[in-house]
Protein backbone atom coordinates (compact mmCIF):
# COMPACT_ATOMS: atom_id res chain seq x y z
CA UNK A 1 0.00 0.00 0.00
CA UNK A 2 1.08 3.56 -1.12
CA UNK A 3 2.13 5.15 2.21
CA UNK A 4 3.21 8.32 3.62
CA UNK A 5 5.06 8.13 7.42
CA UNK A 6 5.02 10.86 9.17
CA UNK A 7 7.47 11.28 12.03
CA UNK A 8 6.30 12.94 15.75
CA UNK A 9 8.94 13.75 18.29
CA UNK A 10 10.04 16.49 20.14
CA UNK A 11 13.63 18.60 19.12
CA UNK A 12 16.61 16.44 19.40
CA UNK A 13 14.22 13.10 20.03
CA UNK A 14 16.43 11.82 17.47
CA UNK A 15 13.14 11.35 14.27
CA UNK A 16 16.00 12.22 12.08
CA UNK A 17 18.02 9.08 12.59
CA UNK A 18 15.28 6.91 12.57
CA UNK A 19 13.52 8.80 9.52
CA UNK A 20 17.11 8.22 7.59
CA UNK A 21 16.74 4.14 8.53
CA UNK A 22 13.49 4.32 7.71
CA UNK A 23 14.10 5.27 4.15
CA UNK A 24 16.77 2.91 3.77
CA UNK A 25 14.73 -0.36 5.20
CA UNK A 26 11.41 0.49 3.43
CA UNK A 27 13.22 1.82 0.66
CA UNK A 28 11.44 5.82 1.04
CA UNK A 29 11.82 9.20 -0.02
CA UNK A 30 12.65 11.36 2.98
CA UNK A 31 11.51 14.84 3.27
CA UNK A 32 13.15 17.31 5.52
CA UNK A 33 13.06 20.62 6.21
CA UNK A 34 16.53 21.14 6.86
CA UNK A 35 17.88 19.86 4.37
CA UNK A 36 16.51 21.70 2.16
CA UNK A 37 16.50 25.49 4.22
CA UNK A 38 20.41 25.75 4.90
CA UNK A 39 21.30 24.45 0.53
CA UNK A 40 18.47 27.41 -0.43
CA UNK A 41 18.75 30.11 2.95
CA UNK A 42 21.89 29.59 4.05
CA UNK A 43 22.56 28.51 7.83
CA UNK A 44 19.82 30.35 10.13
CA UNK A 45 18.78 32.28 11.72
CA UNK A 46 16.61 33.70 9.61
CA UNK A 47 14.53 35.88 11.73
CA UNK A 48 10.93 37.28 10.39
CA UNK A 49 11.69 35.76 7.19
CA UNK A 50 11.99 32.02 8.71
CA UNK A 51 8.44 30.81 8.53
CA UNK A 52 8.07 32.48 4.52
CA UNK A 53 11.19 29.90 3.97
CA UNK A 54 9.35 27.32 5.87
CA UNK A 55 6.19 27.59 4.00
CA UNK A 56 7.80 27.93 0.73
CA UNK A 57 9.54 23.91 1.27
CA UNK A 58 6.26 22.48 2.49
CA UNK A 59 4.25 23.45 -0.36
CA UNK A 60 7.28 21.83 -2.51
CA UNK A 61 7.29 19.29 -0.13
CA UNK A 62 3.32 18.21 -0.38
CA UNK A 63 3.99 18.24 -4.41
CA UNK A 64 6.86 15.98 -4.48
CA UNK A 65 5.35 13.78 -1.78
CA UNK A 66 2.28 13.21 -4.36
CA UNK A 67 4.28 12.50 -7.38
CA UNK A 68 6.29 10.37 -5.25
CA UNK A 69 3.42 7.97 -4.41
CA UNK A 70 1.92 8.16 -7.61
CA UNK A 71 5.53 7.36 -8.63
CA UNK A 72 4.85 4.04 -6.26
CA UNK A 73 7.15 4.76 -3.62
CA UNK A 74 6.22 5.67 0.13
CA UNK A 75 7.13 9.16 1.91
CA UNK A 76 8.42 10.52 4.81
CA UNK A 77 7.63 13.55 6.01
CA UNK A 78 10.28 13.79 8.76
CA UNK A 79 8.73 17.29 10.41
CA UNK A 80 7.58 16.93 13.98
CA UNK A 81 3.83 17.16 13.69
CA UNK A 82 3.57 18.89 17.21
CA UNK A 83 -0.08 19.57 17.42
CA UNK A 84 -3.05 17.22 17.45
CA UNK A 85 -4.68 19.54 14.94
CA UNK A 86 -1.81 19.55 12.25
CA UNK A 87 -1.82 15.81 12.95
CA UNK A 88 -5.63 15.37 12.15
CA UNK A 89 -4.81 17.97 9.20
CA UNK A 90 -1.86 16.80 7.04
CA UNK A 91 -3.66 13.39 7.97
CA UNK A 92 -6.40 13.90 5.97
CA UNK A 93 -4.48 15.45 3.31
CA UNK A 94 -1.78 12.58 2.73
CA UNK A 95 -4.77 9.95 2.37
CA UNK A 96 -6.30 12.25 -0.87
CA UNK A 97 -3.19 10.58 -2.27
CA UNK A 98 -1.77 7.56 -0.64
CA UNK A 99 -3.47 4.32 0.52
CA UNK A 100 -2.46 4.77 4.30
CA UNK A 101 -0.86 6.89 7.03
CA UNK A 102 1.66 5.80 9.97
CA UNK A 103 3.10 8.14 12.36
CA UNK A 104 6.58 7.15 13.86
CA UNK A 105 6.25 8.18 17.49
CA UNK A 106 10.02 8.77 18.51
CA UNK A 107 10.11 9.23 22.45
CA UNK A 108 13.01 10.20 24.18
CA UNK A 109 14.05 11.21 27.87
CA UNK A 110 13.91 15.41 28.01
CA UNK A 111 17.51 15.31 29.51
CA UNK A 112 18.93 13.65 26.40
CA UNK A 113 16.96 15.34 23.66
CA UNK A 114 18.10 19.01 25.45
CA UNK A 115 21.65 17.45 25.93
CA UNK A 116 21.52 16.62 22.05
CA UNK A 117 20.03 20.01 20.81
CA UNK A 118 22.93 21.89 22.61
CA UNK A 119 25.24 19.59 21.15
CA UNK A 120 24.16 20.07 17.17
CA UNK A 121 23.85 24.04 18.21
CA UNK A 122 27.67 24.14 19.62
CA UNK A 123 29.12 21.75 16.78
CA UNK A 124 27.35 23.61 13.68
CA UNK A 125 25.87 20.78 12.91
CA UNK A 126 21.84 21.90 12.28
CA UNK A 127 19.97 24.93 10.88
CA UNK A 128 17.97 25.56 13.77
CA UNK A 129 19.96 27.00 16.90
CA UNK A 130 18.34 25.74 19.99
CA UNK A 131 19.87 26.46 23.21
CA UNK A 132 18.19 25.02 26.34
CA UNK A 133 16.29 28.47 27.22
CA UNK A 134 15.13 27.88 23.45
CA UNK A 135 14.14 24.11 23.93
CA UNK A 136 12.32 24.51 27.46
CA UNK A 137 10.31 27.34 25.85
CA UNK A 138 8.96 25.71 23.00
CA UNK A 139 8.41 22.25 25.10
CA UNK A 140 4.75 23.32 25.89
CA UNK A 141 3.79 23.76 22.32
CA UNK A 142 4.33 19.73 21.72
CA UNK A 143 1.37 17.65 21.89
CA UNK A 144 2.21 13.96 22.48
CA UNK A 145 0.25 11.85 19.75
CA UNK A 146 -2.57 10.16 21.55
CA UNK A 147 -4.78 6.53 21.53
CA UNK A 148 -7.72 8.67 20.92
CA UNK A 149 -6.69 10.24 17.89
CA UNK A 150 -7.11 6.94 16.43
CA UNK A 151 -3.68 7.14 13.64
CA UNK A 152 -2.24 3.86 13.51
CA UNK A 153 1.17 4.84 15.22
CA UNK A 154 4.56 3.10 15.43
CA UNK A 155 7.03 4.25 18.42
CA UNK A 156 10.43 3.93 19.34
CA UNK A 157 12.64 4.43 22.22
CA UNK A 158 15.68 6.25 21.59
CA UNK A 159 17.42 7.29 24.95
CA UNK A 160 21.04 6.65 23.91
CA UNK A 161 23.36 9.17 24.68
CA UNK A 162 25.40 9.56 21.90
CA UNK A 163 24.19 12.09 18.83
CA UNK A 164 23.30 9.26 16.64
CA UNK A 165 21.52 6.89 19.21
CA UNK A 166 20.75 3.87 18.60
CA UNK A 167 16.87 2.76 18.67
CA UNK A 168 14.61 0.21 19.80
CA UNK A 169 12.59 -1.60 17.58
CA UNK A 170 10.10 -4.62 19.06
CA UNK A 171 11.14 -7.53 17.07
CA UNK A 172 7.56 -8.77 16.35
CA UNK A 173 8.84 -12.12 14.10
CA UNK A 174 5.49 -14.29 14.82
CA UNK A 175 1.95 -13.82 14.48
CA UNK A 176 -1.13 -15.70 15.74
CA UNK A 177 -4.17 -15.48 13.05
CA UNK A 178 -7.86 -16.36 13.68
CA UNK A 179 -10.14 -18.01 10.30
CA UNK A 180 -13.99 -17.54 11.40
CA UNK A 181 -16.15 -20.14 9.54
CA UNK A 182 -19.72 -20.03 9.30
CA UNK A 183 -21.62 -22.22 7.22
CA UNK A 184 -25.10 -20.88 5.21
CA UNK A 185 -27.24 -22.68 2.24
CA UNK A 186 -24.56 -25.37 2.32
CA UNK A 187 -21.29 -22.75 1.70
CA UNK A 188 -18.89 -22.06 4.11
CA UNK A 189 -17.91 -18.55 4.85
CA UNK A 190 -14.66 -17.15 6.33
CA UNK A 191 -14.57 -13.81 7.85
CA UNK A 192 -11.31 -11.24 6.93
CA UNK A 193 -10.79 -7.79 8.28
CA UNK A 194 -10.67 -5.26 5.51
CA UNK A 195 -9.15 -1.91 5.32
CA UNK A 196 -12.06 -0.15 3.84
CA UNK A 197 -9.96 2.65 1.88
CA UNK A 198 -7.73 0.21 0.14
CA UNK A 199 -9.57 -2.91 0.52
CA UNK A 200 -6.69 -5.10 1.47
CA UNK A 201 -7.89 -8.12 3.01
CA UNK A 202 -6.05 -9.55 6.51
CA UNK A 203 -6.93 -12.08 9.15
CA UNK A 204 -8.13 -11.79 12.29
CA UNK A 205 -5.43 -11.25 14.69
CA UNK A 206 -1.48 -10.14 15.10
CA UNK A 207 1.79 -10.33 16.74
CA UNK A 208 2.80 -12.19 19.98
CA UNK A 209 3.82 -10.65 22.85
CA UNK A 210 6.65 -11.54 24.99
CA UNK A 211 5.93 -15.10 27.54
CA UNK A 212 3.05 -15.39 25.37
CA UNK A 213 1.31 -18.39 23.86
CA UNK A 214 -0.03 -18.03 20.56
CA UNK A 215 -3.53 -19.28 22.05
CA UNK A 216 -3.59 -16.70 24.66
CA UNK A 217 -1.80 -14.11 21.66
CA UNK A 218 -5.37 -15.27 19.92
CA UNK A 219 -7.38 -14.79 22.80
CA UNK A 220 -6.25 -11.38 23.45
CA UNK A 221 -5.86 -10.13 19.90
CA UNK A 222 -10.33 -11.52 19.22
CA UNK A 223 -11.33 -9.19 22.07
CA UNK A 224 -9.50 -6.23 21.20
CA UNK A 225 -9.85 -6.49 17.55
CA UNK A 226 -13.69 -7.88 17.95
CA UNK A 227 -15.06 -6.89 21.65
CA UNK A 228 -15.37 -9.56 24.45
CA UNK A 229 -18.58 -10.68 22.76
CA UNK A 230 -16.17 -12.77 20.64
CA UNK A 231 -14.46 -14.66 23.14
CA UNK A 232 -16.43 -17.28 22.70
CA UNK A 233 -14.91 -17.64 19.03
CA UNK A 234 -11.18 -17.51 20.41
CA UNK A 235 -11.85 -20.17 23.14
CA UNK A 236 -13.00 -22.84 20.69
CA UNK A 237 -10.48 -23.13 18.47
CA UNK A 238 -8.88 -25.46 16.28
CA UNK A 239 -5.14 -25.07 15.90
CA UNK A 240 -3.66 -25.85 12.03
CA UNK A 241 -0.46 -27.71 12.52
CA UNK A 242 1.34 -26.32 9.89
CA UNK A 243 2.52 -22.64 10.60
CA UNK A 244 2.76 -20.04 7.26
CA UNK A 245 6.10 -18.98 6.56
CA UNK A 246 6.20 -15.29 4.40
CA UNK A 247 8.47 -13.26 3.52
CA UNK A 248 7.52 -9.34 4.48
CA UNK A 249 8.77 -6.57 2.13
CA UNK A 250 7.31 -3.93 4.24
CA UNK A 251 10.15 -4.64 7.17
CA UNK A 252 9.48 -1.47 9.72
CA UNK A 253 6.02 -1.27 9.58
CA UNK A 254 5.63 -4.99 10.13
CA UNK A 255 8.72 -5.20 12.54
CA UNK A 256 9.95 -8.42 10.50
CA UNK A 257 11.74 -9.42 7.75
CA UNK A 258 9.77 -12.70 7.52
CA UNK A 259 7.29 -13.91 9.80
CA UNK A 260 6.07 -17.20 10.59
CA UNK A 261 2.24 -17.05 11.51
CA UNK A 262 0.45 -19.69 13.56
CA UNK A 263 -3.56 -20.39 12.35
CA UNK A 264 -6.45 -21.09 14.20
CA UNK A 265 -10.16 -21.53 12.40
CA UNK A 266 -13.10 -21.57 14.61
CA UNK A 267 -16.40 -22.81 13.20
CA UNK A 268 -19.18 -20.53 14.84
CA UNK A 269 -22.48 -20.44 13.94
CA UNK A 270 -24.38 -19.18 10.55
CA UNK A 271 -25.94 -15.95 12.28
CA UNK A 272 -22.86 -14.81 13.81
CA UNK A 273 -21.81 -11.27 12.87
CA UNK A 274 -18.49 -9.71 13.86
CA UNK A 275 -17.77 -5.74 13.63
CA UNK A 276 -14.03 -4.49 14.16
CA UNK A 277 -13.64 -2.13 16.81
CA UNK A 278 -9.77 -1.80 18.24
CA UNK A 279 -8.82 1.55 19.45
CA UNK A 280 -6.70 3.26 17.32
CA UNK A 281 -7.13 1.21 14.64
CA UNK A 282 -9.98 2.85 12.36
CA UNK A 283 -10.87 2.25 9.14
CA UNK A 284 -11.28 -1.65 9.30
CA UNK A 285 -14.62 -3.67 8.83
CA UNK A 286 -15.40 -7.45 8.55
CA UNK A 287 -16.22 -9.19 5.88
CA UNK A 288 -17.82 -12.61 5.13
CA UNK A 289 -16.19 -14.22 2.07
CA UNK A 290 -16.65 -17.73 0.29
CA UNK A 291 -13.99 -19.80 0.80
CA UNK A 292 -12.96 -19.78 -2.67
CA UNK A 293 -11.42 -16.27 -1.95
CA UNK A 294 -8.63 -18.33 -0.07
CA UNK A 295 -6.86 -18.82 -3.04
CA UNK A 296 -7.74 -15.89 -5.26
CA UNK A 297 -4.24 -14.16 -5.90
CA UNK A 298 -5.94 -10.57 -6.05
CA UNK A 299 -7.23 -10.95 -2.53
CA UNK A 300 -4.24 -13.04 -1.11
CA UNK A 301 -1.49 -10.89 -2.11
CA UNK A 302 1.25 -12.03 -0.05
CA UNK A 303 4.00 -14.77 -1.43
CA UNK A 304 2.83 -17.87 -1.16
CA UNK A 305 -0.37 -17.52 1.30
CA UNK A 306 -2.39 -18.72 -2.12
CA UNK A 307 -0.32 -22.25 -2.03
CA UNK A 308 -1.01 -22.90 1.58
CA UNK A 309 -4.52 -21.92 1.69
CA UNK A 310 -5.45 -24.59 -0.57
CA UNK A 311 -2.88 -26.91 0.70
CA UNK A 312 -3.49 -26.71 4.31
CA UNK A 313 -6.38 -23.86 5.10
CA UNK A 314 -8.97 -25.34 2.69
CA UNK A 315 -8.88 -28.98 3.31
CA UNK A 316 -8.93 -27.63 7.40
CA UNK A 317 -12.09 -25.72 6.78
CA UNK A 318 -13.51 -28.53 4.76
CA UNK A 319 -12.90 -31.11 7.63
CA UNK A 320 -15.27 -28.68 10.73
Amino acid sequence: MATVHFMHGFIGSGKTTIARQLAKELPAVRLNNDDWMMPLYGRGPHGDKHDDYWMRIHKIHWDLARDIIRAGADVIMDYGCWSKSGRKEWAERALEFADRVVFHNVKCDIDVARARCVRRTESGDSELFVCANAFDALLPKFEPISEDEGFNVITYKNNSESADGDYEIKDWRYAAYILPVREINGKKQVAFSVYTKSDWHGMIGGRIDDFETPHQAICREVCEELGECARFMADNTIEVPEKFRTPIRDAVYRRARNEEWTIFIAKVPADTELAFCEKGNSGFDIRWLDIDVLTDETVMRLVGVCEFNARVLIPAIKDL
